[in-house]
Order: structure tokens, then sequence, then C-alpha cells
């Protein structure tokens, strides 16, 4: 008899711990809840009305900073808005830059010692950046800047080894409509 008493103990706890570690398991795990408690799984749509909700039974202290929307408040509830809020565009930015485009140019390819090139911005844009290049090993840039217009790019550069290779100097300019 002893021994039919632990085999029946001994396959239920096979079967509880078999059966805790499945999805059915699981999901029996969190249907099983304290006294007077309620969980999302017991909760239906609809089921929380104001007329069931005791006098007092949701105050400030058990609200979630943060979790209210707008959408949460009557009209008139929420204070005004500061500049910049929804319904209120605030106050203007500051100017901004449009039309960037990037204007290239270059110097002959030969095999002259010192070379210069210079790109100028379309009618009525200013250069927000540049620069320059060479084609030689060979070669150095030693000027390379903003015109002093504001409107243009303009470099130098020199083959500190002078050679017969045929060499050229690149210059770019980024110009935009600056407002």
């Amino acid at each position: 008899m002893k021994q039919h008493i632990s085999v029946v103990l001994s396959a239920t706890a096979l079967v509880v711990a078999v059966m805790g570690a499945t999805p059915v398991g699981e999901a029996a795990r969190s249907l099983v809840i304290p006294k007077s408690s309620v969980g999302t799984p017991q909760l239906k749509t609809g089921a929380v009305t104001k007329s069931k909700l005791k006098n007092g039974a949701v105050t400030s202290q058990k609200v979630l900073n943060g979790s209210l929307l707008t959408e949460d408040f009557k009209a008139g509830q929420l204070p005004a808005g500061q500049k910049g809020d929804k319904g209120d565009p605030g106050p203007s930015g500051p100017p901004g830059v449009s039309g960037r485009e990037i204007v290239q140019g270059s110097s002959a390819m030969d095999s002259i010692q010192a070379k210069s090139a210079s790109v100028q911005c379309p009618a009525g844009k200013s250069v927000i950046g540049g620069g320059s290049e060479v084609s030689s090993a060979h070669a150095a840039l030693y000027r390379d800047r903003k015109l002093a217009n504001g409107e243009g790019w303009f470099a130098s550069a020199v083959e500190y080894a002078p050679t017969a290779v045929n060499w050229r100097l690149y210059v770019y300019a980024i110009c935009a409509n600056v407002q």
C-alpha cells in the first residue's frame, strides 16, 4: 500500500511539472490571481464604467505621470499652451539655405609647373563651401579658399618636383541661396 501511494504521488508530481512548463500550464498560472484582484485577462472591453467605480477609486496618486493624453481631458481642463504647442505655430525660425548646387571647374591638362583655377556661383547664389584637388602625385595645393566676394572658389597648385607629366587642378564650389 505504501508503495502504491508513492507511485501515485510521483505520477501526480510528474503531471504537474510537465503541465506547468506547457502553454496550457502557463495560461492557467496567469489566470490564478490573488483574492479581490483583477488582471488584464479578466477585463472585458467596456467592463469598467463610471457607475462601477466607487467615489475616489481613481486618484491622482494612482495615475502614472505622463500616462494621460490630451484626449483624456475636457475642453478647458488643460492650461493654455506655450508658443510652439499644438495649434500655435510659434515664432519664425532663422533664415535658411535653399537651391544648393555644386559648380565645378578645372585648369588645363598640361605639364606647366604652376596652375590656378576658380569657379563662380550662379547669379544670386553665395558660396557655402568648396574645395580643390590635384591629379598628380608631384603637385601640391598652396591656396584653396572662398573668393573675396563670397560668390565662388579659388585654388592654386604647384609641382614640387617638376616633370613632363601632364596634370590638372580641379576646383569646386558649393553654392546656395542664403536668406
